[in-house]
């Protein structure tokens, strides 16, 4: 009894706080204010998806034309070693979409604007780079062409009819076909998407946004709850993203570089100091000045982001004023400090000369 009365307080809870998400919005600006950061990470999947179907027939155009000789893949130290299995890529999504969907529902759970808005805002920029890469540089598909044209199926006369059009062309083309597909194929599938790992960046991102929800959790929490829920989340987030990392790997769905690049490229986004600062004035923007919290963009290092493993935790980056800047250039520097008194040309230091400005 008592069970189904405990599920019973669960169920509605749960209602409670749907309900509860649908009118917690006090005016309609709170509103947009968690409304456009998804917004932007379509934006930025949506040109993500343009450019790789340039990509796409890029490649088959490269394919076409190769001598029969040349080899079909590149060679991949981490394909060599762990050898070949095909895995379900409906699986390995469902896999990549749990940390997703953990972090998504604990954020609004949470009521977390600002590790909303940090997490879609790497996603996007990720996602349009992504774009950039796969088209500027074509690489050959780690999984090899015959792989390729098994995964495009009947969708690869689509890349075939675009072969020889101009760039124009084939990108108006490309929009149409993600947002209508091709002979009711929808989404159509890429190939030769390869830096970096579309699936490791998305997987590892969210895993790092369900640690830092959990570490937020940690410092409000009394210390067993907190250390509680540190010990869900890390063994949690990690054993996903290994799984993830290894049935790509395993799959050769993509070389061992762009997946490694994908980790390295989200440690650099998410403790950028121009997202945490972007993160801070969009919070901020629209609340009165008794509301801010002054968090002036806040950094999470964590701890396995080598070399900078003993440098983590969280940090407080602020504005500093010129004139502070150029006291720090200064101190303890006698080259600099010849070099400002050179071009101050006598002048107090009541009026600032054009060359300090500039370097401050």
């Amino acid at each position: 009894m008592r069970l189904m009365v405990s599920i019973g307080d669960v169920c509605n809870h749960v209602a409670n706080e749907l309900w509860c998400l649908l009118t917690v919005v006090k005016s309609p600006l709170t509103l947009v204010q968690w409304c456009i950061p998804p917004i932007m990470h379509l934006i930025g999947l949506f040109l993500q998806n343009v450019q790789l179907h340039i990509g796409t027939v890029r490649y088959v155009e490269m394919m076409r034309v190769a001598p029969n000789t040349c080899p079909d893949t590149l060679y991949d130290t981490f394909h060599e070693m762990l050898g070949y299995a095909k895995i379900d890529m409906n699986a390995l999504d469902k896999i990549t979409l749990i940390p997703v969907a953990v972090w998504g529902i604990g954020t609004l759970y949470l009521r977390d604007l600002r590790l909303w808005t940090k997490i879609f805002c790497c996603a996007a920029i990720l996602h349009v780079w992504k774009g950039v890469f796969t088209w500027i540089t074509v690489l050959k598909d780690s999984s090899g062409w015959d792989n390729c044209k098994e995964r495009l199926g009947d969708t690869i006369k689509w890349h075939e009819s675009m072969v020889g059009k101009s760039w124009l062309e084939v990108a108006g083309n490309a929009v149409g076909i993600v947002f209508a597909g091709y002979e009711g194929v929808n989404p159509v599938r890429f190939c030769a998407d390869m830096v970096p790992s579309g699936h490791t960046f998305t997987a590892f991102l969210f895993s790092l946004g369900m640690i830092d929800m959990a570490r937020r959790l940690h410092v409000i929490l009394p210390r067993v709850p907190g250390i509680a829920v540190l010990a869900i989340a890390y063994p949690l987030a990690a054993t996903l993203f290994f799984l993830e990392f290894y049935f790509v790997l395993l799959n050769h769905f993509h070389y061992a570089l762009d997946m490694f690049m994908a980790v390295l490229l989200v440690l650099l986004f998410y403790t950028n100091a121009g997202v945490a600062l972007f993160v801070d004035w969009y919070v901020e923007r629209f609340k009165k000045e008794e509301d801010r919290t002054g968090a002036a963009g806040m950094i999470w290092i964590p701890t396995f982001f080598l070399p900078f493993c003993f440098f983590g935790g969280h940090y407080m980056l602020q504005q500093t004023k010129a004139e502070d800047v150029k006291e720090v250039i200064l101190a303890g520097n006698a080259r600099l400090q010849d070099i400002y008194e050179a071009g101050k040309g006598g002048q107090s230091d009541e009026g600032s000369s054009p060359a300090v400005e500039l370097a401050a």
